[in-house]
């Protein structure tokens, strides 16, 4: 028996790491049916090369339309079973498709071996034979979806084998492990609880042994725990720490885990510590209390975030965060409150990560209720606009009201991190917002947009360009980063503020300080240009940046107009400065892709240049198209294969149809000739009949004749 497995999956995501669920199912299929064939295919045209009796998909509900497709390619090309299983179909069972045969609900690897053991009794998948097995789904003979009740959940989770990871075709040196299944706690964005049901955890021996194996037959070297909540269980964690202690592993391998942000303590982390983990990551989710507790329930804290961060940060562990924006009921303070918090952090060297997703609603959580009750979704839907669910499946408008708002904020934020991963100055004045401080993000918001922005920045390496890099911001000013350490203050002269910082002195807290401090003066200068901070903050407002520049009359400005100036005639003419921002904001996407344009070029004289001194590159590249053009070539023959044998099967179903015709016409024939032959007999019989009853009316007559002559 031949069995293939495939996750659906979008093509951006094949990079990541393969499905570690197959592995699990074929170690324990394996072991219960040693003569099984396993197979796991990556695309799905792998999957249609693969010989295979049955096929499993395993699909999340963003990716469940691509399920339905592989599913009718199997059932249209291989007409084979088709199993599914995974999350989705897990919690909305009802939307089990026509083309699939069984769902697996929930955990799969018992539910898969009856089902395997079912087909290699019956050579398939009967109703009949399908009433008996636990935890699944399926279609009865009436065309309905019938649900079997809930296979119960393996304890302990030690019976299950090692994973398979050779199915995977797994070489590197990274790579993920699950210590547990489910999670304790009930977030309403999450759906894990639905699928898994509740916690439960491999042993500390199991742990340590699968980590061995990892280490000593691939040579992995960096490990990341995937599970839910690794540190659910304390004392488990602190037996796992002992284990490895004596392990041959130990002090050679990196590992990262998942935690709970009110569940971290110094003990925890100095187990983690001791372990060797060296970064961690958590959902920290809202930095508002009111928008944290309706995400994780009343445990979780702000409060607890930040000390997580804190004592991690202590130890030396990065840390990786998430936040969830577009909660029922969550405001710009409440927002603004999470996005403080993400800067100061980063700042601060704490965290090297923040990722910021749109709340979604998935099936099986409390937010996919409340979008239903809503109209928002339905088990109708588009699954792929789970994917992005931006702006269609929000269930808070405040992601689309205040979208120009956000994203400056999140712009910010990215900066910001790339300033920290690169120790690159630039990053710090590199877009309209200015990721260093909320004075200087207000400061560059109100400069760019009230005059005419002419920017650019020189950014060579270090073996190009002198010492000193240069960025131009409006109204000349311009900030110098050099081997200058010692002056680290502004000076102004005129309209110029400079500031000298050195590339090494960066590492030094006060190196941010003094950029902060040198915008701030320049901040004060801004505020001596502009006669009405207020109308200038309503004129810059998001509602105005939204409107187009079609919708408002446009009167120009001269470029040597004061900020002042343009402040009174703004107060008296919105609509006007509504259409100097849309054009200041146009002025700089077009100057942003001159300057990308005028990058390529460069990179192309380059190349260019490095192909006329270097023949055998050209000569690599020719052979490189050549190579391209035999695959082509193959492809195309490979294709004209497949056209003729479609033909070839086209034509062999033509000549069968006519048989079928052929055949028809000859039953038709016979049938009219039976017809005639019983409409013969029918004559026959009627004639016999009138024939009988006139023989009947002599007998009568003679009958009578004779009683008459006694």
């Amino acid at each position: 028996m031949k069995l293939c497995l495939i996750a659906a999956t979008q093509p951006e995501d094949l990079n990541f790491w393969a499905n570690l669920g197959f592995a699990y199912l074929a170690a324990f299929a394996r072991r219960e049916i040693p003569d099984l064939e396993v197979r796991v295919a990556n695309t799905p045209e792998e999957l249609e090369r693969s010989p295979a009796d049955l096929v499993g998909i395993s699909a999340v509900s963003q990716d469940y339309g691509e399920a339905i497709r592989l599913a009718r390619n199997v059932k249209t090309h291989l007409h084979i079973p088709v199993l599914i299983g995974g999350p989705h179909i897990t919690a909305l069972p009802q939307t089990l498709d026509s083309f699939m045969d069984v769902a697996i609900l929930g955990e799969g690897e018992e539910t898969l071996v009856e089902l395997l053991r079912v087909f290699g009794r019956t050579g398939g998948l009967p109703a009949e034979d399908l009433q008996d097995v636990l935890g699944i789904a399926f279609r009865n003979k009436r065309g309905s979806t019938t649900c079997t009740p809930l296979r119960p959940l393996i304890d302990p989770l030690d019976r299950i084998p090692h994973p398979d990871r050779e199915v995977l075709r797994y070489q590197g040196e990274e790579t993920y492990l699950f210590t547990s299944r489910g999670c304790p706690f009930k977030c309403t964005f999450c759906s894990s609880t639905v699928h898994w049901r509740k916690f439960r955890a491999f042993s500390p021996a199991y742990v340590v042994e699968e980590i061995r194996l990892l280490h000593e037959r691939y040579g992995t070297c960096r490990v990341h725990f995937f599970d839910d909540l690794f540190m659910a269980d304390l004392q488990r964690l602190a037996e796992i720490c002992r284990l490895a202690k004596s392990e041959p592993w130990h002090g050679r391998m990196e590992f990262s885990c998942a935690v709970r942000a009110e569940l971290v303590t110094p003990e925890m982390v100095e187990l983690l510590t001791s372990l060797h983990v060296t970064r961690t990551t958590f959902g920290a989710e809202s930095h508002d209390e009111q928008v944290l507790s309706y995400l994780k329930g009343a445990s979780a804290s702000p409060v607890s975030n930040q000390r997580a961060v804190d004592l991690f940060s202590a130890a030396g562990i990065m840390v990786g965060l998430s936040f969830i924006k577009g909660a029922p009921g969550e405001t710009k303070a409440a927002l603004r409150k999470t996005y403080d918090f993400i800067h100061g952090n980063i700042r601060e060297g704490k965290i090297d990560q923040a990722d910021i997703n749109v709340l979604t609603p998935f099936p099986g959580t409390q937010v996919w209720e409340l979008a239903e009750e809503r109209g928002v979704v339905s088990e109708h839907m588009d699954w792929a606009l789970l994917r992005r669910p931006w702006p269609k499946l929000v269930v808070n408008r405040l992601l689309v009201d205040e979208a120009a708002w956000i994203l400056c904020r999140e712009q910010d934020i990215q900066l910001l991190l790339d300033f920290v991963r690169n120790r690159d100055v630039h990053a710090l004045i590199a877009a309209e917002e200015v990721a260093a401080s909320p004075k200087a993000r207000e400061l560059a918001s109100r400069l760019a947009r009230v005059r005419r922005v002419k920017r650019w920045f020189l950014a060579c390496s270090a073996e190009e360009a002198p010492a000193w890099k240069e960025i131009a911001l409006p109204r000349g000013c311009t900030i110098h980063a050099g081997p200058d350490a010692e002056e680290r203050w502004a000076e102004p002269q005129r309209d110029r503020i400079h500031v000298r910082l050195s590339p090494t002195a960066l590492d030094q807290p006060g190196e941010l300080d003094a950029v902060i401090w040198a915008l701030e003066d320049l901040e004060a200068e801004a505020v001596r240009w502009a006669d009405d901070r207020k109308v200038l903050a309503e004129v810059l407002s998001p509602p105005a940046m939204l409107k187009a520049p079609e919708q408002v009359k446009w009167r120009s400005f001269s470029s040597d107009d004061t900020a002042a100036a343009v402040a009174r005639r703004i107060g008296d003419q919105p609509d006007l400065a509504t259409a100097m921002v849309a054009t200041v904001r146009l002025t700089v996407l077009l100057h942003d892709r001159m300057l990308r344009a005028e990058s390529n070029l460069r990179r192309a004289g380059q190349a260019l240049t490095a192909m006329e001194r270097e023949p055998g590159l050209l000569r690599r590249s020719a052979g490189d198209l050549q190579a391209r053009e035999a695959e082509t070539q193959a492809d195309n023959e490979r294709r004209g294969q497949a056209i003729r044998y479609l033909e070839a099967e086209v034509a062999r179903h033509i000549q069968r149809i006519q048989a079928l015709q052929r055949e028809v016409e000859e039953k038709n024939a016979w049938a009219a000739a039976l017809d005639h032959e019983l409409h013969e007999r029918i004559e026959r019989i009627l004639a016999l009949q009138r024939e009988v009853e006139e023989k009947n009316t002599v007998i009568a007559r003679l009958s009578r004749d004779k009683r008459a002559s006694r």
